[in-house]
């Protein structure tokens, strides 16, 4: 279906949330609320005034013609009215809202365009709708009403009910569009102009640069004062107001990028981004609305303020400039060596022509971008040498069997996929984008030669969410993986990549789909007969999630297999819910813990894995059987120091080589004290991975980063390449493209403040009239998956806290709001609606619940509306932010600006993947935050991931080091010296034991990489030295242990809390890393 019929039913969503919260219905409506009541947004209040009780004041409503309202100032004079003409903006009953810009030089003058609309109170039975007359002490707007009376007045002389109606007062609507042209005088720096009874046009010259150039503020205030009368408040509001600015010649563009005052410096990696977002320039500034500009192709012509700012933010598609055959797995795993040589050549022969392009449009770039533009292409062609290294290493038998081998792999698990969802099975389809076929590519050099200059690299794939990247790095590890048993055999087997997530959604989510590549990869070994111990994979993350230990798992499936899944709510091993070649659905009857170790079973008696699946789930299995792809949430490595057996993952004194390949997905999300400790952390899998010189490749992934190098060297201490890199503009960088909303499905963000209601009351009015306008789509005819498109919305809230309150609302205020709307207030314009009179089928989805519901609660998302089984709201934390993917999700409200730029984009891209999305922001009022990111709605949605914060990681910082350096030396000495490594051997330890010194020396040497201080790094060194005195004391005691949960009197080494007895406080977590507090503040 194309997008046509998405866009047309998004049209009229946006129609009915602008005609509920701005208005008007009907151009002269007549109301029968307050017009401040009856709309929520583009209203200018009268200025509220605090009267004293004592004095009386007389309001007077003075007219003066236009000419007396023209004042004159000179630069001498006071600018608080300026600051004035602001600030009512942002008021609570906001009385202005304003437009700041710049004009370029000798611009003589503007037309302004204002048109707003106005409200009397009109009786009902009045002929001609006359005004009603209100004095100034009336506070009641009387409303109709009717009674019943009792009347002896009948014929049969008997008792009567009659009713009497009363006149109702209504409001009643004017339109009014006024034009006004503003002449600059010299030495004249403000200037007012009378544009209606109590509205002022008011326009300030704030600076004028030395080339002619001038800032201005153009402001449209409410001069009324307030009044003890709401009747006389509301008629002298004025409504639905808006205003244009334009040249006096209308088409002339005058607008400049908007200058600031201040000059700021900018860092190498800031001037880059401004390089590549030249194309999106800020025109202006709204006060108490947004700013949209209109351009032609010289420059901005118009400003237009918007109450409800719009904006499309198109996708980046993967873009394919080379014959689609190139990219074919069948042809890449079946063709011979020649003819994928020469394929291959071809596509970075293309990248070659258009880094060529991009040196010839760079010589039209601003001259303060002439650096940022020659780094990017210098990092370009390093992309292209890198993968003409790849392709001539193609030449070699062993690495082009693992490059084939890799394609197979991955055309197996893509056919399997199609096949179990019923899809016809077309190989010319099963293709590579050419991004992750060139990432594929980049790596092999540094993959097959351990002594390559890129080994050490750490590869940061950068592409927007949903581009592919999951699959980009799946093929990088089948390589790997039929590379090592090509070259070690069975040396080769063990564990070969550690694939870390941060989230545990996002773990199991991503497991799921790396598990049927992996039953790929063993399909293949066992058809080709490579030998050696099978391809596995295992699932390495916390207890509440799958059991540590086989009696837990089998106490647990015991359970399950009596009293059904939900019996369990922690620690349940049956997390693989179906098939991951065949898709057929797997039971807990599937599971069996039998002769030391948890077997799966695909039911499905035609499918290759009857007698079990390559998967492990439990640690001591993962322990035990080493699979080749462990897949694990990043916290979980803080179990090192406790765990004695965790080391055989790395090959630790045993026959198997370390793992190669360490790939960290949403690397973004690394950050804060997360980041800090696992930096500290990260030390210790380093060197447990090295071996003879030679460190792990690691790669990771992120749709959102900012300060990326600081952010790697802090956690690797290793330097860092992205990829793709940019050329010269971010809407084109060879492998990604800005893609027309016809391409691909435009996501619409819509901005929603209401000054003068509470975020409550607004987010109830929003959710309202969404529950509304969604099903009024079926009235209209629409198919069905154009409306299950926006069927279910989807709540996005900062805290648990809102969201609480949120599920309440939904339950009782937004459906009596929607009530109201489909039975009064849009009555007319659907007279036969035919929906339900409640909509609460209502889902959460946050850290509150287990694994278990949340997995059930991504299922029943994927169910559609006709089935009748579709959730009407979906409300969620920031957990919706990361690995949720259902393609149906089409509508979301964001309620209150989230803490971070990056956390923003990340969550509200999980609506409109499939077919166009509609993201509705709720801002709050109150937050200063919320208001700016509203004021300045259009330039920063147009280019949103410029603004995603910076991250910070201080690793070897003192505080970082007092609560982890411990504990990464003890797993470090524990792991690596097998005569410290059972849990009563810590008393082993000998602080002048040669082999110490090389774990000492790695840390140090990884500080001194990171901090760059000798401050730092003495510091570190001392805290070392005391950490090792402090081991050697308590080394004496006969009855050390690493816990307290040894048998008999013991005195552990560790200790989970500082209350605990122990010597070293050592985290199980790395996200327990911040203490809460309790601050009094005492009185003298």
């Amino acid at each position: 279906m194309a997008f046509d019929k998405f866009y047309e039913a998004r049209s009229i969503i946006e129609d009915f949330l602008y005609m509920d919260l701005i208005g008007p219905l009907e151009e002269d409506e007549i109301i029968e609320e307050g017009p401040s009541q009856y709309y929520s947004m583009g209203i200018l209040f009268p200025q509220k005034v605090e009267v004293d009780p004592l004095e009386q004041v007389n309001n007077e409503n003075v007219k003066m013609d236009e000419k007396s309202m023209l004042k004159d100032y000179t630069h001498g004079d006071s600018f608080e009215d300026v600051d004035r003409g602001i600030s009512l903006s942002n008021m609570y009953q906001p009385s202005s809202m304003a437009i700041s810009t710049t004009i370029s030089s000798g611009v003589n003058g503007l037309k302004v365009s204002v048109k707003y609309g106005k409200y009397e109170l009109v009786q009902e039975g009045m002929e001609n709708g006359e005004a009603v007359s209100i004095s100034d002490d009336e506070t009641e707007i009387e409303q109709s009403i009717e009674v019943e009376e009792i009347s002896n007045e009948s014929s049969e002389g008997k008792n009567q009910l009659k009713k009497k109606k009363y006149n109702k007062q209504r409001w009643k609507r004017a339109q009014v569009a006024v034009q006004k042209e503003v002449l600059f005088q010299p030495e004249q720096y403000i200037q007012i102009i009378l544009v209606d009874e109590g509205l002022e046009l008011q326009i300030y010259i704030q600076k004028t640069f030395a080339d002619g150039s001038k800032t201005i503020t153009i402001a449209l205030v409410n001069t009324h004062k307030g009044n003890s009368s709401s009747k006389i408040n509301e008629m002298n509001g004025f409504y639905q107001v808006s205003f244009d600015v334009t040249a006096i010649n209308e088409n002339d563009p005058i607008f400049i990028p908007k200058k600031m005052n201040v000059e700021i410096s900018e860092d190498t990696e800031l001037k880059n981004l401004n390089m590549l977002y030249s194309h999106v320039k800020n025109y202006a500034l709204g006060h108490g609305c947004a700013v949209e500009p209109y351009t032609n192709e010289i420059g901005c012509y118009k400003l237009s303020s918007r109450t409800m700012p719009k904006q499309e933010v198109k996708q980046m598609m993967a873009s394919v400039k080379v014959n689609t055959k190139i990219l074919q797995m069948n042809f890449l795993a079946t063709e011979s060596k020649e003819k994928v040589v020469d394929g291959l050549t071809e596509l970075v022969s293309s990248y070659d022509e258009w880094v060529r392009d991009q040196i010839k449009e760079s010589e039209k770039l601003d001259k303060r971008f002439e650096n940022s533009s020659k780094e990017n292409i210098g990092l370009c062609k390093e992309t292209s040498d890198r993968i003409k290294h790849s392709i001539k290493m193609l030449e070699d038998d062993m690495v082009f069997r693992a490059f084939q081998l890799a394609n197979q792999a991955m055309l197996d698990q893509r056919v399997a996929f199609m096949e179990r969802e019923g899809k016809k099975v077309d190989l010319t389809k099963m293709t590579w984008y050419p991004f992750q076929l060139a990432f594929l590519l980049q790596e092999i050099p540094s993959i097959v030669d351990t002594k390559n200059k890129y080994r050490d690299i750490v590869d940061l794939l950068w592409f927007p969410t949903g581009g592919g990247k999951t699959e980009a790095y799946l093929g990088i590890s089948a390589f790997i993986i039929f590379l090592r048993r090509l070259r070690h055999k069975d040396a080769g087997a063990g564990v070969t990549i550690i694939m870390r997530y941060t989230l545990r959604l996002l773990t199991i989510q991503q497991f799921e789909r790396a598990a049927a590549l992996i039953c790929a990869c063993e399909s293949i070994r066992k058809n080709q007969k490579f030998g050696g111990e099978e391809i596995s994979i295992g699932l390495f993350v916390g207890g509440g999630l799958t059991p540590n230990k086989l009696s837990d798992a089998e106490k647990s499936l015991q359970k399950i297999q009596r009293n059904g899944i939900k019996a369990v709510t922690e620690g349940n091993p049956c997390q693989i819910l179906k098939c991951p070649v065949c898709g057929a659905a797997i039971t807990p009857q599937q599971y069996e813990i039998k002769n030391g170790h948890m077997k799966i079973f695909c039911p499905n008696k035609d499918c290759e894995y009857k007698d079990g699946l390559p998967i492990y789930l439990i640690d001591e299995d993962i322990y035990n059987f080493k699979p080749t792809l462990i897949i694990s949430t990043v916290d979980k490595f803080a179990r090192m120091t406790w765990e004695p057996k965790i080391g055989q993952i790395f090959g630790i004194d045993s026959p198997y080589l370390p793992p190669d390949l360490i790939i960290q997905d949403e690397l973004h999300l690394i950050a804060g004290p997360l980041g800090t400790v696992t930096g500290l952390y990260e030390t210790a899998i380093d060197f447990f991975c090295y071996r003879k010189g030679i460190k792990p490749k690691i790669i990771a992934s992120t749709a959102t980063i900012r300060n990326a190098a600081n952010q790697i060297l802090s956690l690797y201490a290793r330097e860092h390449r992205q990829f793709p890199p940019q050329g010269i503009n971010i809407r084109d960088s060879y492998f990604a493209v800005e893609a027309t909303i016809d391409e691909r499905p435009g996501r619409k963000y819509i901005g929603v403040l209401s000054p003068h209601k509470s975020a409550t009351t607004t987010l109830i009015r929003v959710y309202a009239l969404l529950q509304f306008a969604t099903r009024y789509l079926k009235d209209k005819g629409f198919e069905d998956e154009v409306v299950d498109n926006y069927w279910t919305l989807t709540g996005y809230f900062n805290s648990l806290r809102e969201l609480g309150g949120a599920v309440v609302q939904v339950y009782d205020d937004v459906q009596d709001r929607y009530a109201f709307l489909y039975n009064t207030k849009f009555k007319k314009l659907n007279p036969s609606f035919s929906g339900e009179k409640k909509y609460e089928y209502l889902e959460e989805l946050t850290s509150r619940k287990n694994q278990s519901e949340i997995t059930k609660a991504l299922e029943d998302l994927s169910r559609t509306y006709e089935t009748g089984e579709a959730f009407d709201y979906v409300l969620a934390s920031n957990m919706i932010s990361v690995g949720v993917d259902i393609s149906r999700l089409g509508l979301m409200v964001v309620n209150g600006q989230p803490k971070s730029n990056s956390e923003y984009i990340q969550a509200s891209s999980r609506v409109g993947r499939k077919n166009p999305g509609l993201v509705i922001s709720v801002y709050n009022p109150s937050r200063s935050r919320d208001r700016s990111h509203y004021e300045q709605f259009m330039v920063y949605h147009s280019a949103m991931y410029k603004h995603v914060e910076s991250t910070s990681l201080t690793p070897f910082s003192a505080r970082a080091r007092e609560r982890a350096l411990s504990a990464v030396y003890i797993s470090m000495c524990r792991h690596w010296i097998a005569e410290l490594r059972d849990e009563k051997s810590a008393r082993n330890y000998d602080q002048y034991d040669d082999r110490l010194q090389e774990i000492e020396d790695f840390i140090l040497e990884r500080a001194e990489t990171i901090l760059r201080s000798e401050l730092g790094l003495q510091e570190t060194a001392e805290e070392l030295d005391d950490i090792k005195l402090r081991w050697q004391e308590v080394a004496e005691f006969d009855n050390l242990t690493y816990s307290k949960y040894g048998k008999g009197i013991v005195y552990p080494l560790l200790k989970n809390t500082e209350e605990e007895e122990g010597s070293f406080q050592v985290l199980n977590s790395m996200r327990n890393v911040d203490f809460q507090s309790n601050v009094f503040l005492e009185e003298d």
